[in-house]
This record gives structure tokens, sequence and C-alpha cells, in this order.
């Protein structure tokens, strides 16, 4: 989660915290199996059973969005300063960088990242647009210094800077494109003119033309989001998901209520080219409605179970239910979310299985919550496309995969000064033997997560 413009003054403490989704058992095999693996400068991360993970690589500079192209290098989105290619080898199961290359050299990209279906093609966005290059896996080499495919009006600095991209493996010659707010309540996002809060397709390649507006073109998928920084099409269904990040420092009839509301969100937004598909360009809610997670916090909360939306207010107590907007103008009008997810922990990656019966998630951690959450990388179990879990048992849904052992140790040590005492995941990407590559942004370093082999 990036943070407001208006520096909010506090100091971070320790502080002892609950869990809402199931933690993984102590597991030390993020080295002892590997003894020339990298040390991680901070407490071995806890690993759920049947996974070990390795760290591969560091001294990076914000290493977010990751893409691993068909030679198998691994592409690395370095905030501030380009795109980077490792080169990964693998002996004995035991995985090391052996090239770090320089692919794109551009100080305005934040994070998103995407390649063609053929491979042929690199993708990557600053908070201003997205641009391609020719790109060449053999060589790990981006000719030129990118064309502007997307532009994407940005009116101020913003809290949300990302344009996550998503070349579709669905719709051919599609790019998806998602824009998150430029506040905390961002209210331009209620006016579908704007472009804020909206995930879109655009035609790419071909015909299509050199340049195009956000706000003015493409297809709308969903709006109403905050923040969806994580997009996936399920491998074998089509359907596109976003993970979502809640609203801070929410009321509700004046009472403070934000401390476990409102839950992070999982959203579906139908099949990118399927024609008159009812799931495509819904209203998800936000910035009026969000998802509720501790339902017995929330004052009137009438019959409210985990999952539904209702209206909501900021910390100025801006929304006042009237006969246009109320919890039951939330539930029929607006679109609650397939999974509902624990408070301020800041999904920013989904990445599905070959097969899509797991989808993976890095919580990238809170910044503002009264206890640290968050900074870890968790799975949800798919089946037939969709979770198995109904969002009204949205609280054991989640199975945490790698996780900081002591996570009152992660976040600001004083505003915008973070822990450098954890990992903090930001971009996930498998390669095709089912490796998970996690990049951690406050540490500069990258991760692979792997299962262990079964034993028979």
């Amino acid at each position: 989660m990036l943070f407001p413009k208006n520096l909010r003054l506090c100091l971070w403490a320790a502080y002892a915290i609950t869990h809402a989704a199931s933690a993984p058992a102590p597991d030390t095999n993020t080295s002892d199996s590997c003894p020339s693996a990298l040390k991680p400068s901070y407490a071995t991360p806890s690993l759920a059973p049947g996974y070990k993970a390795q760290l591969i690589f560091r001294n990076l500079t914000k290493p977010r969005g990751l893409a691993v192209d068909d030679q198998g290098h691994l592409l690395v989105v370095q905030q501030g300063v380009g795109v980077s290619s490792l080169t990964i080898e693998s002996t004995n199961d035991c995985l090391k960088v052996s090239q770090n290359v320089s692919v794109v050299e551009n100080a305005k990209l934040t994070h998103g990242i995407t390649l063609s279906g053929d491979g042929k093609t690199l993708y990557a966005s600053s908070a201003e647009a997205a641009f391609s290059w020719p790109y060449d896996a053999a060589k790990s080499t981006a000719d030129g210094t990118g064309s502007e495919v997307i532009a994407i009006t940005n009116t101020s600095s913003g809290d949300h800077i990302t344009r996550t991209l998503l070349y579709s493996s669905k719709q051919e010659n599609t790019l998806i494109v998602s824009r998150g707010s430029e506040s905390n309540v961002d209210l331009n996002a209620v006016d579908l003119t704007t472009g804020h809060c909206q995930i879109k397709s655009f035609p790419v390649g071909g015909s299509a033309p050199a340049s195009q507006n956000f706000n003015t073109t493409g297809k709308l998928l969903g709006w109403g989001l905050r923040n969806s920084v994580g997009i996936a099409e399920h491998p074998v269904t089509g359907g596109l998901y976003s993970v979502d990040m809640g609203m801070d420092y929410l009321t509700r009839d004046g009472k403070d209520i934000s401390q476990n509301n409102p839950a992070e969100e999982m959203n579906y937004h139908g099949i990118v080219g399927k024609a008159n598909d009812l799931d495509q360009g819904l209203n998800h809610g936000y910035p009026y409605c969000q998802t509720a997670w501790d339902v017995d916090a929330i004052p009137n909360k009438g019959d409210l179970v985990v999952g539904n939306q209702f209206l909501v207010g900021d910390v100025n107590n801006t929304f006042t239910a009237n006969d246009t907007m109320n919890d039951a103008v939330c539930a029929r009008e607006r679109v609650a979310p397939v999974l509902a997810m624990p408070p301020h922990q800041a999904p920013l990656d989904l990445k599905f299985t070959a097969d899509g019966s797991e989808a993976y998630i890095s919580f990238h951690g809170s910044w503002d919550r009264n206890g640290s959450v968050g900074y870890k990388v968790s799975m949800v179990k798919f089946a037939d496309g969709k979770p198995v879990s109904p969002a009204s048992k949205s609280k054991t849904a989640i199975t945490d995969i790698m996780s900081n052992p002591d996570v009152t140790k992660c976040g600001q040590i004083v505003p915008y000064v973070w822990n450098k005492d954890c990992f903090r995941p930001a971009g996930l990407a498998f390669d095709k033997n089912g490796t998970l590559y996690m990049s951690s942004d406050e540490t500069g370093e990258i991760w692979a997560i792997t299962k262990k082999a079964e034993q028979h």
C-alpha cells in the first residue's frame, strides 16, 4: 500500500496481533537444504508444511512487478530504475542468480510488467503511461526507449502510482490495465470519465491504435475498485480476478471501525473477450461501499455478515446514509467480492498455478494499523474456476505459505522509514517448473518458493 500525501505523524511500537488466517508452522527449509544460499539479515521466514524458500538475490532497488520470459529469465521492475533480467541456475534444486542484466533504463517505471503471448513484446508502466518495447528473450534486450501504448492521466502525485499490466492469455492482442485511486477517499471514482479506480482492456499490436487514452478508450471490466494492484486470469476458465485494498480510517455513524474493517477483497470481472458477459463492467463499491470483516465492530450492523458490503464513512465521517446511498443500495447495486480477506494487509499480486487449483497472493503489509499485519505470501484454494470457500466463509479461506515469524517487527519505525527486519512481498511470478518468485521491495530481494517433492 502506498502512502497518503499528507503526513500522519505517528510513531510505531511493537504490538501483539491476532492472525485471521491460518499461520504456517515454523520450518527451517529456507537454507539448510542449500548451504550456499544467501542468508537474510532478518529472522528466517516461517513456511507452511511442504514448502521451502530460498533467498536468491539481493541489493536491488525497490523490486516490484515480476515476469518470466520464454527463456526462463526473471524480469524485475526496479521502481525508479527500470527493468532487469536475472538468469537463474539450478543445481540439485538449489537456485542462484548467475547474471543480472539491465533491459530497460527508465526511472519513471513503478510496478507493472507483462509480456505478449509470443514473448516478443515487453510492456511496463509508469504512473502516467504503459509502454512497449520489442523484446529478445535469448539476449535479454529491449530495443529503443519504449513506445507509449496507453496514456494515463495523472492529475497529482497521488497515493497509488502502480498501473498493473496483464497481457491476456485468452483474448489475442489484448492488454489489461488496472488504475487505482489518487487518495484514500477518491470521490473522482464515482465518475467513469475520470478513469479512476478502474480495470480496462485495450487492443494492442496489429491494427490497434499506436497510443490510446485510458480515460476515453478501452473496454471497462470493473470499477469502484480502490487499488486493485493484483490481477490474473484463471488458466483454465479464463476468468479475470483482482485483489483490492480497502480504505483506511474507516468510520460508521461517527465511530472509528478502522482497526479490523474493511476487508481486503478478491473480485471477479468475467472473461476478457467474451460477448455480453454480465460479470464485466460492474461497480464494486468504492468509495461509498466497503466490505465487512469484523461485523461486531460495525454500529447498526443489521443483518450484515462477513463479505457483505455496507455504507461507510472516512476519518471525517463524509458519507451519511440517505435515500440514494445506504446499506440496501450497497447490497443491491454494488458487487460484493467473491472472497473477503483480512483488513489492511495490502494485497499486491495474484498468481495462479498452472492447473488453476491454487491462487497465491502477496500481502505487502499494513502501514497505519494499530499492530502490524500481513507481510506474507498466502494461498487460496480454487475449484471449477472459483474460490472453494464462499465469501461468508472467508475467515478460513486463506492459508499462509511464507511469513515473518514476528510481524510486530514489521512496519514503520517512524513515518516513511521502514523496518528492515522483515521481508515485504510485492510481485509474484511462476516459472514453467512451478517455482514461485517473490520480490521484497523494502529489502531489495528476490525469494524463490517451491513445494517439496512428495515422499513415497
